[in-house]
C-alpha cells in the first residue's frame, strides 16, 4: 500500500556544475517540485565575475522552465547578498574578509541617512562621514600612485 501511495513521489539526486554543464544535462529534467540548490561564487571579486555570471545565467534559465504551470524552486548559497530575480531563496553566508571600500562607504552613508531621518544628526555622524571620505581619498591616492 505504501509503495502504491508514494509511487509518483520519489527523490532523484543529481549533481552538475552550474558554470559548465548544468543547463545541457539537467534542465530537461526540471519538473514541478524540483529543488535546484547551487553554490554561487562572489562575483564582486574580479577573478570570479564571469564565473558568477554563468552560474546566474544557468540558474535563471533552469528557473524559467515551466512544468504543469510551475517552475522549479531555486536556492542559491554564497557570499553575495544580492538575490537573483528568478531564484526563490538566497542564503548569504557570513564572511571574515575585510569589507570592500564601496561596502564601507555605503554602510556609513546608510547610517548617516538613518540618523538624519530620525533627526539626530550628531557629531558621531559627522565623524563617520569624515572617516569614509578620508578612506575614499586615501584609496584614490593609492590607486593613482599604482597607475603611475
Amino acid at each position: 500500500l505504501f509503495a502504491c501511495a508514494y509511487s509518483a513521489a520519489s527523490i532523484s539526486v543529481a549533481s552538475g556544475n552550474p558554470a559548465d554543464h548544468l543547463v545541457h544535462r539537467f534542465t530537461h529534467r526540471v519538473v514541478r517540485g524540483t529543488l535546484l540548490a547551487c553554490g554561487r561564487p562572489d562575483g564582486r571579486l574580479a577573478a570570479l565575475t564571469s564565473l558568477e555570471g554563468s552560474v546566474c545565467l544557468s540558474i535563471n534559465q533552469a528557473s524559467s522552465i515551466q512544468s504543469i504551470g510551475a517552475t522549479c524552486e531555486s536556492l542559491t548559497i554564497g557570499h553575495n547578498p544580492f538575490p537573483l530575480p528568478l531564484a526563490h531563496h538566497a542564503v548569504c553566508l557570513p564572511g571574515n574578509r575585510p569589507q570592500y571600500l564601496c561596502e564601507r562607504v555605503l554602510e556609513d552613508r546608510d547610517e548617516e541617512v538613518a540618523r538624519t531621518m530620525r533627526g539626530t544628526q550628531s557629531r558621531k555622524s559627522h565623524e563617520s562621514s569624515r572617516r569614509s571620505q578620508e578612506l575614499l581619498r586615501t584609496s584614490t591616492e593609492m590607486l593613482r600612485r599604482s597607475c603611475d
